[in-house]
């Protein structure tokens, strides 16, 4: 018998010790989960609540008197020192271990660095089918966990058959945008539902409430800001950033219900005024304008200009943005009753309340056309959220009109704000809207527009004269 297999046979006989020695498994199982976490033996093992069996077995093993302890500390070294003393002697204690396992032991840092390599060979994967170059940046993003990724990650943990299935139809997806956000004026609109079908084969795969939709608006926002790395990346807030963001890309959630309601306003495509909003704007009625109609006009501009309200009667043109409708449709009342002619055109956008999509498109538009958009909101914190965003969207082409701290007192109501309304005041940062944000907080009390009906009717009369 040559030596190896005689060590063969020790290693065998060894096993079948420790197997057969109850005594000594608690001891042999901690060494071995040591021995998972370090990748080496070392450390102390600590065995608390000993039976006789284990003291008797510790004690041999060991040769220290056990007999009386309840519970041990022992250097898991030792028990490479104690086999050197009986007949397994020049035994590797890690083949005897892995030979007690069944298998061999792999270290915690070996069992995470093979699922990496297989995640990376599943990101891999994909990216080697990707022809996009805004596939293949969403994917390294995926790949290193980067930002927005981490729903992605823990759907692969669950279940990554059915990941990979759902992120090929993403990439499809980024693949064949109906917008290219790097030649806009080349693209076209197309519905979610049409373009859930021809992409993914079922109309409602990217609904929003779906991990696919969720996937999707991940990657579009990240694809959005990977073209603008000044703004940050930060997830839509509401439903509306929601149907901005797809319409950014193309993609229309809804465009018959998604409208905005205007005065005074001309829209032209090719250089040419759309019919309706001309005979709208001769007639001077007002129009509601659904999404659908909204995305065919390449420009929007006032039907005639008209000078700004008060101190900015030189501004020109001026467009008057009121947010109630309510307060939209009694002003219009008292400007349309004055005799004179200009006054049956102003150029006016009611948004509604909070913007959507349309109303969001139209302003820009305009804004893009030279128009400076005069905003009239509540005194509330939510008013004044609103009149935030839009002042970040649109720069210097939006003004407070009838926003002052004079204005609020005059519409202050008995309603007081709530601590978590008022909490929505710290994000207000636009200079010309902190002196009424100062007052509010002050007073902590609600004001609204209806109180100033007279004086916005009597702002737009003098800047149509």
């Amino acid at each position: 018998m040559d030596s190896m297999d005689n060590m063969d046979m020790r290693l065998a006989d060894a096993v079948e010790f420790f197997r057969k020695e109850k005594g000594l498994h608690r001891l042999i199982d901690q060494v071995i989960q040591k021995y998972r976490r370090t990748g080496d033996i070392r450390g102390k093992v600590k065995l608390d609540g000993l039976d006789d069996a284990e003291r008797t077995a510790l004690s041999e093993l060991f040769r220290t008197d056990y007999s009386s302890s309840g519970s041990v500390a022992i250097p898991a070294r030792r028990l490479e020192e104690a086999l050197g003393r009986t007949k397994f002697a020049g035994v590797r204690l890690i083949d005897i271990l892995e030979g007690y396992q069944g298998d061999p032991i792999t270290t915690l840092a070996e069992e995470r660095n093979a699922r990496e390599a297989v995640k990376r060979a599943f990101f891999q994967s994909l990216r080697d089918t990707c022809t996009s170059p805004y596939s293949r940046a969403w994917l390294d993003n995926l790949a290193v966990k980067g930002s927005g990724s981490r729903s992605v990650h823990r759907s692969y943990d669950r279940d990554p058959v059915t990941l990979h299935a759902q992120l090929e139809k993403i990439l499809s997806a980024l693949s064949d945008l109906p917008i290219d956000p790097a030649r806009p004026e080349a693209g076209r609109y197309e519905r979610l539902p049409v373009f859930a079908s021809r992409i993914g084969g079922d109309p409602h795969c990217f609904d929003l409430g779906t991990e696919m939709g969720k996937y999707l608006i991940a990657a579009l926002n990240w694809v959005r800001t990977a073209k603008s790395p000044a703004a940050p990346l930060a997830p839509p807030r509401g439903v509306e950033d929601i149907t901005e963001l797809l319409a950014h890309f193309g993609i229309v959630r809804d465009d018959l219900l998604n409208f905005v309601t205007c005065t005074g306003i001309l829209a032209s495509s090719a250089a040419q005024p759309l019919p309706t909003w001309a005979a709208a704007c001769r007639e001077g009625v007002v129009l509601n304008i659904p999404l659908r109609e909204l995305v065919k006009a390449q420009s929007c501009r006032p039907f005639e200009a008209c000078a700004g309200p008060g101190a900015d009667r030189d501004i020109s043109p001026a467009v008057f943005v009121i947010e109630n409708s309510g307060v939209f449709s009694a002003v219009l009342d008292q400007v349309s009753e004055s005799s004179s002619g200009h006054a049956r055109r102003p150029p006016m956008i009611c948004t509604h309340g909070q913007f959507t999509l349309a109303a969001l498109i139209i302003l820009d538009k305009l804004a893009a056309s030279g128009a400076t958009l005069f905003y009239s909101g509540d005194f509330d914190p939510e008013g004044l959220q609103m009149a935030q965003r839009l002042m970040d969207r649109l720069g210097e082409s939006v003004r407070p009109w009838r926003y002052g701290p004079e204005n609020y007192g005059h519409c202050m109501s008995e309603t007081p704000l709530s601590a978590h309304r008022l909490a929505k005041l710290q994000a207000i940062t636009a200079p010309q809207l902190l002196p009424v944000k100062d007052a509010m907080l002050a007073e902590q009390k609600a004001g609204y527009q209806e109180s100033l009906i007279d004086a916005l009717a009597a702002d737009i009369l003098e800047a149509l004269s």
